[in-house]
């Protein structure tokens, strides 16, 4: 248990009957689906939890933390925050995180508490912010996407189990290259950053994670990225939640986003990086591949109009992913993020295959 943070006037207390009426309204199964989460979170009567959101933050979800935390008997502290989203931006384009401001006050409130549960429209992912949250040790999750797919990716320990061996694997490797039958060949070296495994709860002190989730990232070493990512028809660039409709070739010179040639989609990506005004846009980010079974790659389609992170995208089992943008570990912060998801993809770690055509192949990760 942790110091307890100073009460706000949206404390509420597990014997409420506001808290009641919420879990009517939302209904007993997301209430329980909230309650079975925050137990995989090894959330306890002794601790706090602080729950982030918006005004754009889904109402259903905000009742179900509150009827989930009361049944377990832990404490609850609300944070509405404000976003820049609902203020001023620098583009008009959201889905990237980190566009959620946290005051001085809320700060210190999160960083008391055991969890912080961010259901804020945007995250606060890549806000200097987080890396204060988790330095105090509060463990830390998002949950944005839709009901369905929270409840159908479902976390559990044997993915958390495969998760972190891939991320053993991942952070052992010294170099990292992607081929694919589309053009893509690029190298880079690792070792300079730690590997990440996202597993989808957070049950450790510091660690952060994303509801759903199943996948291993990390940074390259600073100026290392080299060669062309092919992005092929029917892969996602993320935040536009949509299919490519033809091949995009993206460049990378010592860890630089120097070219990105094609079609309208090619055009549609520039003129995304280049609407926030901001050169850190076009650095390579991170880089890992999925690991979630349950992943549906067709969810954009399916969900069409739903409000979503598209996390069946991020972490569909053997995809790769790749980012621009920010490193928060590097002090590089900037709201311009793309994530590109690809399948058929071949990625090898220090020469051996980890992922061949889209499938895993180590036994040892599956």
């Amino acid at each position: 248990m942790r110091e307890t943070p100073v009460a706000t006037v949206n404390e509420i207390s597990p014997l409420s009957t506001a808290v009641r009426a919420g879990v009517d309204a939302v209904g007993e199964e997301l209430t329980d689906l909230f309650q079975d989460y925050l137990a995989l979170c090894d959330l306890n009567e002794s601790e706090t939890l602080a729950l982030a959101y918006t005004t754009d933050s889904r109402p259903e979800y905000v009742l179900a933390v509150r009827g989930a935390v009361a049944r377990i008997g832990a404490r609850l502290i609300e944070l509405p925050i404000a976003s820049q989203m609902t203020v001023r931006a620098p583009s008009i384009l959201r889905g990237m995180g980190g566009t959620a401001t946290l005051d001085g006050a809320s700060l210190e409130r999160i960083k008391a508490a055991d969890i912080l549960f961010d259901i804020t429209a945007e995250g606060l992912l890549w806000s200097p912010a987080l890396g204060e949250v988790l330095a105090s040790g509060t463990r830390t999750v998002m949950a944005i996407d839709p009901p369905e797919a929270l409840q159908r990716m479902f976390p559990s320990q044997e993915l958390k189990l495969r998760a972190l061996a891939n991320g053993e694997r991942l952070g052992r490797a010294k170099t990292l290259r992607v081929v694919s039958d589309a053009g893509t060949d690029l190298t880079c070296e690792l070792g300079q950053y730690a590997a990440r495994a996202r597993y989808g709860f957070s049950d450790e002190a510091g660690h952060w994670d994303h509801w759903p989730s199943g996948m291993v990232a990390t940074f390259p070493n600073d100026g290392t990225p080299e060669g062309v990512i092919v992005a092929n028809e029917g892969d996602v660039p993320l935040p536009f939640s949509r299919y490519l409709s033809a091949p995009v070739r993206f460049v990378f010179e010592k860890g630089i986003l120097t070219s990105i040639e094609g079609g309208f989609d090619a055009r549609l990506i520039r003129d995304f990086i280049d609407s926030w005004h901001d050169p850190r846009g076009y650095d390579f980010s991170h880089l890992g591949w999925g690991l979630q079974r349950r992943a549906n790659w067709a969810a954009i389609a399916l969900f069409e109009g739903e409000r979503m992170m598209c996390q069946d995208i991020r972490t569909f089992e053997g995809n790769f992913l790749f980012s621009t943008g920010p490193n928060e570990v590097a002090g590089r912060f900037t709201p311009c993020h793309l994530d590109i998801a690809c399948r058929d993809v071949t990625l090898l770690l220090d020469d051996e295959v980890i992922v061949e055509n889209g499938v895993v192949k180590p036994e040892s990760l599956q």
